[in-house]
């Protein structure tokens, strides 16, 4: 009797579902509007998947001089959503064997860094939570002055976190000085992830694309998602809290942390493959980023690169991160079958807007 009241409590009537849809829809229609009128913002697009069902939405227009508005295919920049993808590349590994998530860091780095031991204690798996104790970015990137010196076409200048390489990492971590154990505490850490990257085609032997395309795009059936700029696809160009626009590049050392482009199509399909049983090698890699490995206090817990929280009898996957002209928004309940996923071509944080949606979209309750 006590599992039948519990099931009607957990649903709801045709009548009560219908005003929570409606809810739904006014609170995605009231933000996006609100979002995109706002002097410094362009476009988003935003993909809610409820009771297996997806709906797209699609609000203002990619740029100032370009009337159109982002479609599901439309490429915007993912920035730090970026780690969910390297995450599941690392994961991938670690079930073939290749690598071990409990190993110390300097089994995968050059000997010149051996010496170091404030890397010693960093494992593969304090990368991928964000418990290296690595700090959020190196600081020996070059100026950008110096950087540009010769720079033939002023207009299009080089990015210093773009163009930073495998060797100026490599230099950073043999000058560095921090916690010597892993798993002290949470600190994000892009530069954790891109040193989590660079790991990668060190032991795979391959380029970033090149695993990207092998592991994830192609048996996830992804179009849309790279780490290299798109000249022959429909780009949402990024824009500064200032309006200026940000040109497209590849990331070098920092691809596994920020340089993933990406569209609202494929990054529906990447949520839809953790809502089944898995089976093939990227299923079994995904659910492997969905397991507990850290929790931080008062209710948080962490997989590789996933936040896990519990909203509304819930267990909610959720990643968010702002980068250099967009911002990002990908949150999913599993058992609920329910996602949401934001993705703008501006700097402007796009957060309160997804926690307000998200917020509406758990309190749909599935038909009795």
């Amino acid at each position: 009797m006590l599992c039948g009241l519990l099931l009607v409590a957990l649903n709801a009537s045709p009548q009560t579902r219908a005003r929570e849809l409606a809810r739904l829809e006014f609170v995605i229609d009231s933000a996006g509007k609100a979002y995109t009128h706002r002097n410094n913002t362009h476009a988003i697009t935003m993909g809610i998947i409820e009771a297996g069902r997806t709906q797209a939405h699609s609000f203002g227009v990619i740029d100032p001089s370009d009337n159109r508005p982002a479609d599901a295919r439309t490429v915007f920049e993912i920035g730090p959503i970026s780690q969910t993808i390297t995450a599941t590349l690392l994961a991938a590994y670690a079930n073939k064997g290749y690598l071990d998530l409990e190993s110390s860091i300097l089994d995968y780095l050059p000997d010149t860094l051996l010496n170091n031991r404030a890397l010693e204690g960093i494992t593969l798996k304090s990368l991928a939570n964000h418990t290296s104790g690595l700090p959020r970015m190196p600081n020996n990137f070059a100026h950008p002055d110096s950087l540009n010196a010769g720079n033939p076409d002023p207009m299009f200048p080089l990015d210093p976190v773009q163009v930073y390489s495998k060797e100026d990492l490599f230099r950073y971590l043999e000058q560095y000085t921090g916690p010597a154990a892993a798993d002290i505490e949470y600190s994000h850490s892009d530069l954790g992830y891109a040193l989590l990257g660079v790991i990668l085609t060190q032991v795979s032997g391959k380029t970033f694309e090149e695993m990207l395309a092998e592991i994830f795009c192609g048996p996830l059936g992804l179009e849309n998602t790279g780490s290299v700029p798109y000249t022959d696809q429909d780009y949402a160009m990024s824009h500064l809290l200032s309006g200026e626009t940000v040109l497209p590049g590849t990331y070098d050392a920092l691809a596994g942390a920020l340089g993933i482009k990406s569209s609202l199509r494929d990054l529906l399909l990447y949520v839809r493959a953790h809502f089944v049983l898995p089976e093939s090698e990227v299923e079994h890699a995904l659910s492997l980023t969905r397991q507990f490995t850290y929790y931080i206090p008062p209710e948080t817990d962490l997989g590789l690169g996933w936040e896990m929280n519990l909203k509304q009898e819930n267990l909610v996957y959720s990643y968010r991160g702002d980068a250099r002209g967009s911002s990002t928004y990908l949150a999913f309940a599993p058992d609920g079958r329910k996602a949401l996923i934001i993705l703008s071509n501006a700097a402007e944080p796009v957060g309160p807007m997804g926690d307000a949606i998200l917020e509406a979209l758990l309190n749909v309750k599935p038909s009795r």
